[in-house]
C-alpha cells in the first residue's frame, strides 16, 4: 500500500479471509475478451465491447444452473439468432436480464422460460415480444425503455401478475415518443403494478383501467 509520502506500508490477511475474498470475486465477473471463461463459481455476469461473441466463446450454457444475473452493457458483433436463442433458454435459473441489442428485431419465445426472473431490462428493435413472456410470473420489473419500435404488449399481459414496475417510454429525458398503439387486454387485472410511466388508450383499453390499480407513481 503507498501511503501519501511515498512510503510503502504492508499488511497481512489471514488465509480464511483471503479465501473468502477470493470467492467472492469468482462469483461476479466482466467479460470484456473471448478468451475469457466462466467458471462454475460465477453467479453475476456482464459484458462489453463484443459481447455477442463472447456469449458464445464464454461457454455460458455449460453453467446454466448457477447464472444468476447477466448484463449486456454493449453490443458489437452480431451473434446468430440459433445461438441467441441457445443461450438464453439455458440460463434457467437468473433473476436478473439486462439485454442491449438495437439489431434484434425479436426476441425469443425461449426467455419465458426463465420462470425466476424478477428484472427485465430489453432495448432492442423488436416490434412485439413474445408471448412467452405473459410466463414469468415472478417478474416484478419489466423495463422497455429504449426499445422505442415496440407497438403491442402480448395478448396475454394480465399474466403477470407479480409486476410493479412497468417502464415503456423512450430511453432518454429527451424523448417522449413511443410507438406503442394501445395498452393488452385486460391491463386493469395488473393489481400488483406500483409505477407506470405511460398509458395508451386505444381499442383494447381505456382510461378507466387504471381506477382499480394501486399506482403509486404514473404519468
Amino acid at each position: 500500500i503507498k501511503m501519501p509520502l511515498g512510503d510503502e506500508e504492508t499488511c497481512e490477511m489471514h488465509d480464511l479471509m483471503h479465501d473468502l475474498a477470493q470467492m467472492v470475486g469468482d462469483e461476479c465477473l466482466l467479460v470484456d475478451s473471448p478468451s475469457e471463461y466462466v467458471n462454475e463459481n460465477t453467479r453475476h455476469v456482464g459484458t462489453v465491447n463484443n459481447s455477442q461473441a463472447v456469449l458464445r466463446s464464454a461457454s455460458l450454457s455449460n453453467t446454466p444452473w448457477h447464472l444468476r444475473s447477466y448484463v449486456q452493457f454493449r453490443g458489437r458483433g452480431r451473434l446468430p439468432k440459433s445461438d441467441f436463442d441457445g443461450n438464453i433458454s439455458s440460463l434457467r435459473r437468473l433473476r436478473v436480464l439486462f439485454l442491449k441489442d438495437k439489431r434484434y428485431e425479436s426476441l425469443p419465445e425461449s426467455v419465458g422460460e426463465l420462470i425466476h426472473l424478477r428484472y427485465l431490462k430489453v432495448c432492442v428493435h423488436a416490434h412485439y415480444l413474445p408471448e412467452g413472456i405473459t410466463k414469468l410470473r415472478y417478474l416484478q420489473i419489466l423495463d422497455l425503455q429504449g426499445s422505442s419500435n415496440l407497438r403491442e404488449l402480448p395478448r396475454e399481459f394480465y399474466r403477470l401478475t407479480s409486476l410493479k414496475h412497468l417502464r415503456l417510454g423512450a430511453d432518454g429525458p429527451l424523448c417522449d415518443d413511443t410507438s406503442l398503439i394501445d395498452m393488452p387486454p385486460r391491463f386493469g387485472e395488473l393489481t400488483s403494478l406500483q409505477s407506470l410511466d405511460r398509458f395508451i388508450v386505444g381499442e383494447n383499453t381505456g382510461s378507466d383501467a387504471l381506477s382499480g390499480m394501486n399506482l403509486a407513481e404514473t404519468l
